[in-house]
């Protein structure tokens, strides 16, 4: 399978924190394999420089209409991406192609930008950086060692913390997602940390929409009582202005 019960969330992944463990922590870890803009799995794989990892169709809606990294808020264009590669056991688990050691949350994971493949960051540091050997371990096709993209370090798992990710933190959507947030999210098959974090995005729009509301309710009295003041003027102006010409004695002509 590929999602965890809530009560191995809790239990087991460091879901649940008791209140005074939890109480100044923040956090909800992405999966590796999810998509950092949807918080689904990902079906066709990209990269920013730093690793980051999207579905194409997302990260490419995203960038035409904010050109910012989802993540950090950077600068971040199309020519940026990198195809991110998988390898798949008989099992079609995500695994390295040399060492077929299975990927999990706690995998430290590097990719090659020129060929996209993932590997454990183990076999790279054995194979090419420690003898200087920088071609892919599969086609041999030639790289650098800063095309080395580490795509997931367990001991820097901040990178994975949606809730600091800049378009959660500020609310930015993609427009299918403008059009959809009333629909019910039920049928997509999350686990626990996904459902919680596409709660969390939807509760905080709806504030922001309900503050939005709330602040064009009060343009709307604050017009209107502009509005009703003028009208008010105007009407004893002109309630004065007959009064005078009423009382003006008439000048008889010889």
């Amino acid at each position: 399978r590929n999602y965890i019960s809530a009560k191995e969330w809790a239990a087991e992944w460091g879901g649940h924190k008791s209140s005074e463990e939890g109480k100044d922590i923040d956090f909800t870890r992405l999966k590796y394999d999810h998509c950092a803009l949807s918080f689904t799995p990902m079906k066709d794989p990209v990269a920013a420089p730093d690793g980051t990892c999207f579905d194409r169709e997302n990260i490419l809606q995203y960038l035409d209409k904010y050109g910012t990294h989802p993540r950090t808020g950077s600068p971040l264009k199309v020519t940026d991406l990198f195809d991110v590669k998988y390898h798949k056991n008989k099992d079609g688990e995500d695994c390295c192609p040399v060492t077929f050691k299975v990927f999990n949350d706690h995998t430290h994971m590097v990719a090659i930008r020129q060929t996209g493949r993932v590997y454990a960051f183990d076999a790279v540091n054995e194979m090419n950086i420690k003898f200087k050997n920088f071609r892919d371990l599969i086609d041999d096709t030639p790289f650098t060692k800063k095309d080395i993209v580490t795509i997931q370090d367990p001991h820097n798992i901040e990178k994975f913390n949606a809730q600091s990710f800049h378009h959660v933190a500020n609310h930015l959507q993609l427009d299918n997602e403008e059009e959809s947030e009333e629909e019910d999210v039920s049928h997509i098959q999350a686990n626990a940390a996904t459902a919680r974090i596409l709660n969390q995005i939807n509760a905080k729009t709806a504030a922001v929409q309900q503050s939005e509301k709330k602040k064009a309710r009060e343009k709307e009295k604050e017009v209107a009582a502009l509005f009703a003041a003028y009208s008010d003027d105007n009407e004893k102006d002109t309630v004065i202005t007959n009064a005078a010409a009423a009382e003006t004695p008439k000048i008889e002509t010889l």
